[in-house]
């Protein structure tokens, strides 16, 4: 029995050895474990600020593609202006040359006319002069008689 009971001490020695071996590689496990479980909750909260960031950064390309959909519709309109200023600017440059050419017309019937009326003046004054010598003609021959 003795030496059963020897022989039984001498497993359980065994047994314990394996036993703090066994628990020495679960606790470098549960060490490693721990270690990654950590790294992983750093590259998480890593990954979230980063991903909070690339929204933020959509967030800004959105807004400026907004803009230039703004700006290019602002610049389509402002064509759009400028092709009908530049039409209008067209049609009042035909209606200056209309008037420009309509004022020569009235300044030339003016002049023609203003000749005509100094001529009838003319002609009015001369009319007048004979009148006022038949006038002291008649008045003369009528003494005579």
């Amino acid at each position: 029995l003795e030496s059963q009971a020897d022989e039984l001490a001498y497993k359980n020695q065994i047994l314990q050895i394996q036993n703090v071996s066994v628990e020495g590689r679960f606790g470098l496990k549960n060490k490693e474990i721990e270690r990654l479980g950590e790294e992983n909750r750093v590259l998480e909260e890593d990954n979230k600020r980063r991903g909070e960031e690339a929204w933020k950064y959509i967030a800004e390309i959105g807004e400026v593609t907004n803009e230039n959909l703004e700006l290019k519709e602002q610049l389509a309109k402002s064509k759009k202006e400028i092709q009908f200023l530049e039409y209008d600017l067209r049609s009042s440059e035909r209606g200056l040359a209309r008037a420009k050419s309509t004022s020569n017309s009235l300044e030339k019937a003016c002049a023609r006319y203003r000749n005509t009326a100094g001529e009838k003046s003319s002609m009015v004054r001369y009319l007048a002069n004979e009148l006022a010598l038949l006038e002291k003609k008649s008045t003369a021959d009528g003494e005579k008689k």
